[in-house]
């Protein structure tokens, strides 16, 4: 299996994200952090990047898998995925085969410090 290498960016495709990484990463917590409160627009503009192969940035984690960076990236990609947000009208577990591909092949750079 692939692991992220330590103090470089990983460029790994969605897939790999939602199956190795997804459920460990450890959000930062609002009360602890100024985080803005991003509107569920914003969330879908991510999605609708990603469905158009646009690039977004990369994210950062910690060794210990805490995200660093990307917050609003990895809110709208964990959102869609777990089914809170939709990219037109849908969400990811109504996508087309062809859709799913598209979005389970994408390519995210994680930095792994």
């Amino acid at each position: 299996m692939f692991e992220l290498k330590k103090n470089a960016v990983n460029r790994v495709t969605m897939k790999w994200y939602m199956d190795n990484l997804k459920d460990k990463i450890i959000m930062p917590e609002k009360k602890t952090q100024l985080l803005p409160n991003y509107t569920e627009q914003d969330l879908e503009k991510v999605i609708s990047d990603i469905m158009s192969n646009l690039s977004i940035d990369s994210i950062a984690i910690t060794d210990k898998n805490e995200l660093v960076d990307g917050y609003k990236r990895i809110s709208a990609i964990n959102s869609f995925i777990n089914g809170d947000i939709e990219y037109n009208g849908k969400v990811y577990s109504e996508l087309s085969s062809e859709e799913k591909e598209l979005f389970d092949n994408y390519h995210i750079g994680i930095f792994a410090g």
